[in-house]
């Protein structure tokens, strides 16, 4: 094989062979099934409890299978440590017995935190050690793709082939992460893992669902053992002695359920701890509130439970206070979960924003976040408590405040550590945390630069203490905050509360009432009605007399016999003869009167004459049309006897019969068709064709002409007798002039 092909990568070499069938050389490339050892490798059981039992009968027996199938292991690994790079990648590839060895391993080999407590024969000890570094160094050697300068494979393929053929997967970087946490080449395979094949992170982000799942299956599990759901409800009936006798039958699915979510929270904690970004996956998820809840609602509930066990019980003792250590274990491994998510996701990516101005929306948003995840805290009193006593949570928040000051409400900042110490003080069981609380004083402005010790030793001083008050009530006298912080032992928020409730202790020098009213805020008050005769706030003496409580009856003092004020109003009424009362038509809806200045309809005419408004369109009268009209009118006389002779004329005979008949006939047939000429007619021949059907109909007589006298009464009447019928007539002028009519 020459230099060249040497340097190529492993996935593009060629090895050339000697084919038995052909007789004949050929070239294959250097990832084959050919390469593969026909090899057995046996896979990896847990110790048996006979093995963990010297007393048993077959223990020695047992020890000694054991024994064997380890050597027999150790030796597969160091036969597999010692191929080369390609007939170790085809061992690896092509070999499912390999692969199954070390995922058993993987499974079932006892976490570190366990094996002290595991009492196995010294070569048994030595045999699983030499086999934990060697599955290690398989492991370590199947993440790399390059191991030396002519030994590596392309970055791309290689992802494909710890991917493709299931050599890594989440399930087994969690077991590593939990087996080999104190490995500092740990780090160099995950990163190399997550760094080649970035489906590693899609995977991540599935197996989130299975984990939130695993929390409230074994939160159920649990609950339904300690009698959590029912133990609140009205009725309840299942006593601490019923579970105390529950428990013992159910220790072994207990212990079992307790492991594995200690298994699970220090495992996420040690992955999370290597690959940083992996934390704000769990946060899209919002997995910390699920930690957060189980420990709030399951483990301390089941916590107390135990306690109060043990002051009733005494048999059980032993299993009570293993199963109380175990859960303590337990409690501190998913706070300490719970405090890397927030502190990956959250508090370093602000740490590293604030030197970017290209990311102030990002920060900002990761500010409001961290500031919400407080505020949720604050709602769980014993997980608080028990954050701030291993992980010192509030540090975390100080350190937020101080970077970022000016994208964070002071008033918010202020509310969370008021109930953070107000919570510590009264739930927390550590008098250290409490005493580190009873001391803290508020943080000073920007323009204070002095630090302040919070050790027990230092009392702050009387005067942050009123200003403390005077931040919050800043109409207060400060002499009388004084004395009530003498009276209630420096404590502000008794003063505070006591200032609220009008609950202010009375003092021997001057009383607390007349005190506050010195400090309100009428002095600053600005009035229209300051130092008149009725002013309370500033005058001590007020006229009495006229001052006058509820209402004034003045009817009794009022004197039928004087006119004087009738006559002054009888003066202001007087009627005046000149004035002349105008009964004027109502313009008020007389807004498109524009539009028909040439209608005729508003011309003043004799009372007598008939209109026809209501066949008549205001909006459609032309000029011609007003023409006619005048025609009708001037010349009715002399269109009525025209009109006479032309019927006379109709009706003389001029011709034969036949003619006639048939003239007649076609008469009697245009008949219907003159009968729906006016329909499709427009509306001026129409309103011409009804004004000619009126004057037939009248017989050409004309009405006779009121004389002057009837037309004056029939006015004087009108005028007099106009209210009884509600002024129809302006209804009806006002629906012509808008065209309704």
């Amino acid at each position: 094989m020459s230099d060249s092909n040497l340097t190529e990568p492993l996935d593009k070499q060629v090895r050339q062979i000697f084919n038995k069938t052909t007789q004949k050389e050929e070239k294959i490339p250097a990832i084959n099934r050919i390469f593969k050892a026909e090899r057995q490798i046996i896979a990896y059981i847990a110790p048996p409890l006979s093995v963990l039992n010297p007393a048993s009968i077959d223990y020695l027996a047992c020890s000694q299978e054991y024994e064997e199938r380890l050597s027999f292991i150790e030796q597969d690994l160091k036969w597999l440590l010692s191929l080369s790079h390609h007939k170790f990648w085809c061992q690896i590839i092509y070999d499912t017995s390999c692969q199954n060895m070390i995922d058993s391993y993987l499974k079932l080999a006892p976490r570190p935190h366990d094996m002290p407590k595991i009492d196995l024969p010294m070569k048994i000890v030595n045999l699983h050690q030499s086999i934990h570094r060697l599955v290690f160094l398989v492991c370590l050697r199947m993440s790399t793709y390059k191991e030396s300068r002519h030994h590596f494979i392309s970055q791309d393929v290689f992802a494909d082939l710890i991917y493709k053929n299931y050599l890594f997967d989440i399930a087994k970087i969690l077991d590593l992460c939990i087996l080999y946490d104190k490995n500092p080449v740990l780090s160099k395979i995950v990163e190399n893992l997550f760094g080649v094949q970035k489906n590693f992170y899609d995977d991540f982000k599935i197996s989130i669902k299975d984990m939130i799942k695993a929390i409230e299956t074994s939160k159920k599990k649990l609950q339904s053992i300690f009698e959590l759901e029912s133990r609140y409800k009205v009725g309840a009936t299942k006593s601490i002695e019923y579970i105390g006798q529950k428990i013992p039958t159910k220790m072994k699915e207990l212990v079992e359920i307790i492991y594995y979510l200690t298994d699970f929270s220090r495992t996420l904690s040690n992955l999370i701890s290597i690959q940083t970004n992996l934390a704000q996956f769990l946060f899209d998820q919002k997995f910390e509130n699920n930690v957060k809840n189980f420990i709030e609602n399951t483990l301390f509930e089941i916590e107390e439970l135990v306690n109060k066990l043990k002051k009733i019980q005494n048999s059980n003792s032993e299993n009570l206070n293993f199963l109380k250590i175990k859960l303590s274990t337990l409690k501190y491994e998913m706070s300490k979960l719970f405090s890397l998510i927030i502190e990956n996701s959250l508090i370093k990516p602000i740490i590293q924003s604030l030197d970017s101005y290209s990311a102030m929306e990002s920060i900002q948003q990761l500010i409001d976040s961290f500031f919400k995840i407080c505020s949720d805290i604050l709602e769980d009193k014993h997980f608080l408590c028990y954050l701030e006593e291993k992980f010192n949570f509030s540090e975390q928040i100080d350190l937020i405040f101080e970077l970022s000051r000016e994208k964070i409400d002071r008033s918010q900042y202020d509310y969370i550590m008021e109930s953070f110490k107000s919570n510590i003080l009264e739930f927390s069981r550590s008098t250290k945390l409490k005493a580190k609380f009873q001391n803290i004083v508020p943080k000073a402005s920007k323009t204070e630069n002095e630090t302040k010790p919070t050790t027990s030793d230092y009392k702050p001083p009387e005067r942050n203490n009123v200003q403390s008050v005077l931040d919050l009530l800043p109409d207060l006298d400060p002499e009388l905050i004084k004395k009530c912080l003498n009276y209630y032992n420096d404590n502000v928020e008794q003063v505070i509360n006591a200032f609220l409730e009008n609950n202010l202790p009375q003092f021997p020098s001057e009383q607390s009432e007349q005190t506050i009213s010195n400090i309100s805020e009428l002095n600053s008050r600005k009035n229209v009605y300051d130092n008149d005769e009725f002013d309370v706030f500033n005058k001590n003496q007020i006229d009495l007399s006229k001052v006058y409580m509820g209402k004034k009856n003045e009817i009794e003092s009022f004197d039928l016999d004087n006119k004087d004020d009738v006559s002054k109003d009888f003066l202001f009424y007087e009627y005046n003869e000149n004035d002349v009362y105008e009964d004027e038509y109502d313009d008020t809806y007389d807004f498109n009167i524009a539009a028909n200045d040439n209608y005729d309809g508003f011309n003043i005419k004799p009372l007598n004459q008939k209109i026809d408004v209501k066949k008549r369109d205001i909006f459609e009268v032309d000029s011609e049309e007003r023409e006619e009209n005048d025609e009708v009118e001037k010349g009715g006389e002399e269109k009525r006897e025209d009109q006479e002779k032309r019927t006379e004329a109709q009706r003389e005979p001029r011709g034969p019969v036949k003619s006639q008949q048939y003239s007649t006939k076609k008469q009697e047939q245009s008949r219907p068709r003159q009968n729906q000429l006016p329909q499709r007619q427009n509306f001026r021949n129409r309103a011409r064709g009804s004004k000619e059907a009126n004057q037939e109909d009248a017989g050409g007589a004309a009405a006779a002409p009121k004389t002057e006298e009837e037309i004056k009464r029939e006015r004087r009447w009108k005028n007099d007798n106009k209210a009884s019928i509600a002024h129809h007539n302006r209804k009806f002028l006002s629906m012509k002039k808008t065209g309704f009519l």
